[in-house]
């Protein structure tokens, strides 16, 4: 809820930046966002810096860290040194590299199927 998002603040610091995921390690420990804007992150949070710039593959990289929240809790809080030996599955192509491009459109082709979904509830409300 509210994308990771707990105030609204009107100061900067060095932690002020755009186009990174946060991971919750206090909390809804596991949970990532996305943040394309510029956001300030808590030591509640962990901010990760994704090699590649891509909205598409940053949602990718969120769904798929998420997905491993399960094996933490309060008492077993994903902090740096866990995040850092956490290993994420991703598709690779032919030459065992991540596929990139098959994460853009792959998340590109889900936000279109939930679009249709959302303006077709609208349609028949």
């Amino acid at each position: 809820m509210n994308n990771g998002v707990t105030h609204f603040v009107s100061n900067k610091n060095e932690t002020l930046e755009s186009e990174c995921i946060s991971v919750n390690r206090n909390g809804s420990v596991g949970y990532a966002f996305y943040h394309p804007y510029e956001a300030l992150y808590s030591n509640d949070c962990r901010k990760l810096r994704p090699k590649v710039k891509n909205r598409y593959v940053s949602l990718f990289l969120t769904t798929a860290i998420t997905s491993q929240r399960g094996k933490y809790n309060y008492g077993y809080k994903m902090g740096t040194a866990r995040l850092m030996r956490q290993q994420i599955i991703l598709p690779a192509d032919s030459s065992g590299n991540p596929d990139w491009n098959f994460m853009t459109q792959y998340m590109q082709q889900t936000e279109q199927i939930l679009l249709a979904r959302y303006l077709s509830h609208i349609a028949d409300s």
